[in-house]
């Protein structure tokens, strides 16, 4: 499912591929995007298209493209900002999980 990023970010293939490699997080997310990218080549297609029920559903999913598309990106940017890092290491460092009340 990574073709499907490679295609949309082709002059980035090669930080695709080492994130991808390194990443389950990212290869989660290549999945997830490669999914929507085939379900909305599906609605295109589809014989009940462009009925409002079909463009509905087709715009929800168009939706969750961007969103993934975004995140994708912004993951992308964070591993060129900190090499060496994983997705989780990073997070953690922004976002700690463990709260010290004291």
């Amino acid at each position: 499912m990574a073709r499907f990023v490679q295609e949309r970010f082709p002059d980035r293939e090669a930080e695709i591929h080492a994130l991808y490699l390194s990443s389950p997080e990212f290869r989660a997310l290549c999945h997830d995007f490669g999914v929507c990218v085939e379900n909305i080549e599906q609605l295109n297609n589809s014989d009940d298209f462009p009925s409002e029920s079909a463009q509905q559903r087709l715009d929800k999913v168009r939706e969750l493209e961007r969103e993934l598309e975004a995140e994708i990106v912004e993951q992308l940017n964070a591993a060129l900002t900190t090499p060496g890092q994983s997705l989780k290491q990073r997070r953690e460092k922004h976002f700690p999980t463990d709260s010290d009340p004291s």
